[in-house]
C-alpha cells in the first residue's frame, strides 16, 4: 500500500500485471493469481518493447522468482543485457516463500535452439531438491511422447542445485519438442515444475555466415574452400584487397549485398546467423558497428569467431571495444601491467585438447571419445598464435598450446563462451590451413 503512492510522487507509473504476458492494470484489485505461468523473461521484453521510445527509470519487479515458462536458460540474460545497454535498472522485491518442504524442481535446461540432422549437441539440465537429500530420481528426456534417455540422479542437500550433462542427436530433419522430467512424487507440494519443454529445430536450413577478413592469406582460402563443401552453411565473405579499401564479396546473394562494406543497420547485420572477424584491425569498423556486432550476439542470439593475426585481438586494437565485451577472453593482463604477456608467439605447436575439449560437442570428430582424441592428435600441427589475457568467468577453454611457457603469457588457442542470447568464440592461430 506505501510503495505506489510513494513512487508517484516523483515518477509517472505505469502497473502491469504478468503470467506468460505482461498487460498493463489500472490497481491492484486486477491482480487475480489466474495466469498458467511465469515468463519473467517475457514481461521485462515486453515492457521495454513499450517503453522502448520513451524515458524509463526504471523497473521494479515483484515476484518469486519461479520462472517456469520454459523460454530457454538464456532468455533472462538477453533481455537483462539489453535493459542494461539501455541504462534501464530493474529492481526486484521478492514475495512467497523461501523454502518448500518437499519438491523437486527443473530449474533449467539449456541446450542449442538449432541443430544440424545426424549431428550430437550437449543437453544440460539444472535442477534441485528440498527434502529429498541422497535420494534416487529417474530423469528422463523425451521427443514428443518418446523416450529418449533415463538418467538416475541421486538428489543432493536441500537447496544444492546440480547440472547434469546429457546429449541430444535427432536423426532427421523437424521441429521436434523434448522435455526433460522427472515424475512427481506423493508428498511433493509443486509438481508443475517437475518438467521443462524446449523447442529444437533440426530442419534443413543453410545457416548464412559473415566472413570478414583483412587480406586473402591462407587461413581465409582454406576456410573458404572448407565451408563451400558443407551445405548446411552459406559463407557469405569480403576481404579488403587493397590499400584504398577495395573489397571482393563472394557468396553474395544479390549485387546489392555488401555493395557498402560491412552492415550498418541492425536489420542488414540481424539477417546472418554468424560472424567471423578475421585480421583486419578494429578501427576499419565504425563505433557503431563495433557495437552493433555486440549486440549481434548478445540480443539477436548470432555467434561470434574472432580468428588470430597481427590485425586481430589486442594487435588489432580490439582491446576496450564492446567486442571484446562479447570475446571469451580479455584483451589486457591483470598481473604486471595491462600488457604482460600479450603479444605474437611465432612457433610451431601441435594444439591440445583441454579435458573439456576431450568431451565438448565441438570437438567430435568421432562419436567414439578415444577415436576422436587419437584423431585430434594426428592433425598436422600449428604455427603461431595471439597471446591473450584472462579468460573470462563462465568461458570453457577447449584447446590449448601445451609447450606454452605460462610464465610468459597465456597459452590458450580456443576458447568459447556463451554470451547473452548467442555464443562467442577464440581461436588464437591462424594455421588451420595446415590441417588440410
Amino acid at each position: 500500500q506505501g510503495l505506489l503512492p510513494k513512487l508517484k510522487e516523483n515518477f509517472r507509473v505505469r502497473t502491469f500485471r504478468f503470467s506468460l504476458e505482461a498487460k498493463r492494470i489500472a490497481d491492484q484489485s486486477e491482480l487475480t493469481a489466474e495466469g498458467e505461468a511465469t515468463n519473467i523473461s517475457g514481461a521485462l521484453s515486453q515492457v521495454a518493447g513499450e517503453f522502448r521510445d520513451m524515458p524509463l527509470a526504471g523497473i521494479v519487479l515483484v515476484s518469486d522468482g519461479a520462472d517456469n515458462a520454459d523460454q530457454g536458460v538464456n532468455e533472462l540474460a538477453g533481455v537483462a543485457a539489453y535493459l542494461k545497454s539501455q541504462k534501464v535498472p530493474v529492481y526486484t522485491i521478492g514475495i512467497g516463500t523461501e523454502r518448500i518442504p518437499k519438491d523437486i524442481e527443473i530449474m533449467k535446461v539449456a541446450t542449442s535452439k538449432t541443430m544440424t540432422a545426424g549431428s550430437v549437441a550437449d543437453l544440460f539440465v539444472t535442477l534441485r531438491g528440498y527434502g529429498y537429500q541422497g535420494k534416487t530420481v529417474d530423469l528422463e528426456i523425451k521427443e514428443g511422447p518418446r523416450l529418449v534417455e533415463t538418467r538416475q540422479v541421486q538428489i543432493g542437500r536441500d537447496g544444492d542445485t546440480q547440472r547434469i550433462k546429457l546429449t541430444l542427436a535427432p536423426d532427421a530433419p523437424g521441429i521436434y519438442e523434448y522435455s526433460a522430467e522427472i515424475k512427481p512424487r506423493s508428498e511433493e507440494m509443486i509438481s508443475e515444475n517437475n518438467q521443462r519443454r524446449f523447442l529444437v529445430d533440426s530442419r534443413t536450413r543453410k545457416g548464412r555466415v559473415l566472413y570478414v577478413e583483412g587480406y586473402p592469406r591462407k587461413e581465409f582460402k582454406f576456410i573458404r574452400r572448407s565451408v563451400d563443401e558443407d551445405p548446411q552453411i552459406n559463407l557469405v565473405s569480403m576481404v579488403r584487397i587493397s590499400h584504398d579499401g577495395r573489397l571482393y564479396r563472394q557468396g553474395i546473394q544479390s549485387p546489392t549485398e555488401l555493395q557498402d562494406g560491412y552492415p550498418r543497420t541492425r536489420e542488414e547485420l540481424f539477417g546472418y546467423d554468424a560472424i567471423i572477424i578475421g585480421n583486419i584491425e578494429a578501427d576499419w569498423f565504425t563505433p557503431e558497428q563495433l557495437q552493433m556486432t555486440e549486440e549481434f550476439v548478445s540480443i539477436r542470439g548470432g555467434g561470434l569467431l574472432m580468428l588470430g593475426g597481427d590485425g586481430s585481438f589486442a594487435e588489432g586494437g580490439y582491446a576496450g571495444t564492446p567486442v571484446e565485451d562479447a570475446l571469451p577472453v580479455r584483451l589486457a593482463s591483470s598481473r604486471g601491467g595491462g600488457t604482460w604477456g600479450i603479444g605474437l608467439v611465432d612457433r610451431i605447436f601441435r594444439m591440445n585438447l583441454t579435458p573439456e575439449g576431450r568431451t565438448h560437442s565441438l570437438m567430435r570428430i568421432s562419436p567414439d571419445q578415444d577415436a576422436n582424441a587419437k584423431l585430434w592428435s594426428q592433425l598436422p600441427e600449428l604455427t603461431g598464435y595471439n597471446r591473450v589475457g584472462d579468460v573470462k568467468p563462465g568461458a570453457t577453454v577447449l584447446g590449448i598450446d601445451p609447450s606454452a611457457d605460462l610464465l610468459e603469457g597465456s597459452n590458450v588457442i580456443l576458447v568459447v563462451q556463451r554470451y547473452g542470447e548467442g555464443r562467442t568464440m577464440a581461436f588464437t592461430s591462424a594455421s588451420t590451413w595446415r590441417w588440410q
